[in-house]
C-alpha cells in the first residue's frame, strides 16, 4: 500500500485534475495484483493532506475494477507510457471475459 503526503488539499487538487503518474501506477498495479481475489474492494492507497489533518483512503470497488482500468488508461496514453497500456489493455479484456 502506497501512501501519498501532501501539505494542502489545493496539492490533492492538482494531483487528481493532472492525472497524476504516480497515482494512476498505484491504482493500475494494486488492480491487477488483486483482479483474481474474492473481494468487495480493495484499499488502494493512503491519502494525508497535512494541512487539514485528514488521511483519506482511497479504494476501489471489485464491480468497478474495469472501469477504474479504462480511467487510467488513459493517464498512461497521456504520457506515452505504451507498455504500460498494454498490460492495462489485457487486464480489461481479461476482466471482461470472467464477466
Amino acid at each position: 500500500m502506497k501512501n501519498f503526503v501532501l501539505k494542502n488539499m489545493k496539492e490533492l487538487e492538482d494531483m487528481l485534475y493532472v492525472r497524476n503518474l504516480d497515482l494512476s501506477r498505484v491504482v493500475v498495479d494494486t488492480i491487477i495484483e488483486n483482479i483474481d481475489k474474492k473481494r468487495g474492494q480493495i484499499h488502494i492507497a493512503n491519502i494525508e493532506v497535512q494541512k487539514d489533518d485528514l488521511i483519506l483512503e482511497l479504494t476501489v470497488q471489485a464491480k468497478e475494477f474495469i472501469s477504474t482500468l479504462e480511467k487510467n488508461l488513459e493517464t498512461f496514453e497521456s504520457h506515452e507510457e505504451y507498455e504500460t497500456c498494454a498490460k492495462i489493455i489485457k487486464n480489461i479484456d481479461y476482466l471482461k471475459q470472467k464477466k
